[in-house]
């Protein structure tokens, strides 16, 4: 399950597949995305927009594996932002030059923001789309 919210608009990218929008930085979205991962090295990916102030980006990852082991990955400052879209950035395989690691203000829970992931909810899955 990927749980993600940004202040305030946020599309996330697991292994450059579109999974998750959310233009609600006070509702964080909850959506499965199991059959999105695979073994091996996987990409997870957000273009972020800010419309002013503060900006803040949130995530979180729980995976369950078919030995029933589980692993968490939450944002923390080893992720790596841009200010400027680079083809490719959102696949697997991207390199980051040049890109530098982001500024954290402050722990979940921290002002402005608040503890916003109390308020998330699963996301119904969307239809498929004809081709």
């Amino acid at each position: 399950m990927l749980c993600v919210a940004a202040d305030n608009h946020v599309v996330v990218f697991i292994n450059g597949k579109e999974v998750l929008r959310n233009d609600e930085w006070k509702k964080p979205d909850v959506v499965e995305v199991t059959k999105e991962i695979r073994a091996g090295e996987n990409l997870i990916g957000a273009r972020a927009q800010n419309d002013s102030s503060f900006a803040g980006f949130i995530g979180k990852l729980d995976v369950t594996f078919a030995d029933k082991t589980t692993q968490t990955i939450v944002t923390d400052s080893s992720w790596l932002p841009s200010d400027k879209e680079a083809s490719g950035w959102e696949k697997t395989g991207f390199v980051a030059t040049g890109w530098t690691k982001p500024a954290s203000l402050g722990k979940l829970g921290a002002a402005p923001w608040g503890d916003v992931v109390t308020n998330a909810f699963v996301k119904a899955p969307e239809p498929a789309r004809r081709p």
